[in-house]
């Protein structure tokens, strides 16, 4: 009988913490063969005092975040800010991967473009390349499980987006997440200054190598 192998956990190391906050910590990190910068959003949260004062200030309102539905509705509003675009798209694509979990890519965790330049340069794949002129470009068909990397006309990484059985998956800043399935509507919707679209899969030999590695070392 044939057996499949339980998935490799791709585990995230804290090497130190380089800001605190009130609400979470700025940490420099060691994932697979990288060290990245992650912001990690605290499990509690609470109103920050200042920005209540400085809220009651420019209303000249004392009562601003003194009511309890007041006072969730902004933690809950906070709440939102604690994942941006890259770790929502690679959370998402990593839940459909059968051959890899992790633990660093979820609601509170917010990684950035530097970061995220290295994740998908050291260990995914390439595989296609969509310039966004012209604009019949954005009807390509794509594969499923793919991760699509948006760069500005200035060569910069500006978002992520995770695409499987038709649709996108992506989220942006403090907003709601979405699910579109029009590249073409979606830029000019929110990215308009996209040039380029780069479309990656995992290079799983890579990760699995430089897992192994690492393993051996310890």
């Amino acid at each position: 009988m044939e057996t499949t192998s339980p998935p490799i956990m791709l585990e995230a190391t804290v090497l130190d913490t380089l800001e605190t906050h009130i609400n979470s910590k700025s940490l420099r990190m060691s994932w697979l063969n990288d060290t990245i910068q992650v912001i990690l959003q605290n499990e509690k949260l609470v109103v920050n005092p200042k920005v209540a004062e400085a809220l009651r200030a420019s209303d000249n309102d004392s009562t601003i975040l003194t009511k309890k539905e007041d006072i969730d509705e902004h933690l809950n509003s906070m709440k939102m800010w604690g994942q941006n675009c890259y770790s929502y798209a690679l959370e998402h694509y990593f839940e459909h991967n059968p051959l890899f979990q992790q633990d660093l890519f979820h609601s509170s965790s917010e990684i950035d473009g530097k970061s995220a330049q290295k994740i998908i340069s050291n260990y995914f794949k390439q595989i296609d390349i969509i310039a966004t002129k012209p604009k019949s470009n954005l009807k390509k068909s794509l594969p499923d499980d793919v991760l699509l990397a948006f760069y500005n006309t200035y060569g910069s990484l500006t978002h992520f987006v995770y695409y499987v059985n038709g649709i996108f998956y992506s989220k942006n800043g403090a907003h709601t997440p979405i699910e579109f399935n029009s590249l073409k509507k979606f830029l000019k919707k929110h990215y308009w200054d996209t040039e380029k679209i780069t479309v990656h899969t995992i290079d799983s030999d890579k990760v699995k190598s430089v897992y192994a590695h690492a393993t051996y070392k310890k």
